[in-house]
């Protein structure tokens, strides 16, 4: 139950140390090319692990949807790291609000649904 209680510091915490490794190595890109390679050569194994066992899983042959598949899904994990820090500040700020719409229909069987 801790594990998975401390889930969202760890992620919020790496997260943040991934960004920031990745916007100095950029930066300093003359000096530091070498560990981008270091990077992408120790990530490329792990995702050439994903295909090739999610197509003996599948037992398919689509490689360029299997490419294609780790590559959105890296993409999506980013697009979904924000979500994390808005929790994250909520959380620390004590927000436990939730603003819920109504979406729809707005009568509901001969009375108005507020």
């Amino acid at each position: 139950m801790t594990f998975y209680m401390l889930i969202p510091f760890v992620t919020l915490f790496t997260g943040i140390a991934s960004l920031a490794v990745f916007v100095f190595t950029l930066s300093n890109f003359d000096d530091y090319w070498r560990l981008l390679a270091v990077i992408v050569g120790i990530n490329l194994p792990f995702d050439a692990y994903i295909i090739v066992q999610y197509q003996r899983a599948s037992h398919t042959r689509q490689y360029g949807l299997l490419v294609w598949t780790v590559i959105t899904f890296a993409i999506y994990n980013y697009l979904l790291y924000p979500a994390i820090v808005i929790a994250f500040c909520k959380k620390i700020s004590g927000r436990t609000n939730w603003v819920k719409t109504t979406h729809g229909i707005k009568r509901k069987i001969g009375r108005k649904v507020s």
